[in-house]
C-alpha cells in the first residue's frame, strides 16, 4: 500500500511540518470496482492519490471504450485539463 506522506517527502522534499499541513486537507475515500471517480461532462476538482489499485481514463465512441492513461499506487493523478480550466471532462 502507497503511503501520501512518503510520496510528498520523496518527490516533493517537504519538512514533517508541511507535510502535516497538506496531510490536513487530505480526506481519504474507498472505490469500488467499477465506480467512476469522474465523469465525461463533469468537472474535475480533485487531485488524487492511489493507495492502492489502479485506474484509467478513457472515453466511449462508437460504443467502443479507448483507454487514454492507467495510474497506478503511489502517484497523483487527476484529468488535469478539466481540473486547471475548470471545465467539463472528455474523459
Amino acid at each position: 500500500m502507497a503511503d501520501f506522506s512518503q510520496f510528498c517527502y520523496e518527490t516533493m522534499q517537504l519538512d514533517k511540518a508541511a507535510t502535516e499541513d497538506i496531510l490536513q486537507g487530505i480526506k481519504t475515500k474507498t472505490i469500488k470496482k467499477g465506480d467512476y471517480l469522474l465523469k465525461n461532462g463533469e468537472v474535475c476538482r480533485y487531485l488524487f492519490f492511489m493507495n492502492e489499485g489502479l485506474a484509467k481514463t478513457f472515453f466511449d465512441k462508437n460504443g467502443k471504450e479507448f483507454i487514454m492513461r492507467f495510474f497506478y499506487e503511489n502517484r497523483v493523478f487527476s484529468v488535469f485539463d478539466s481540473y486547471l480550466t475548470q471545465t467539463p471532462s472528455k474523459y
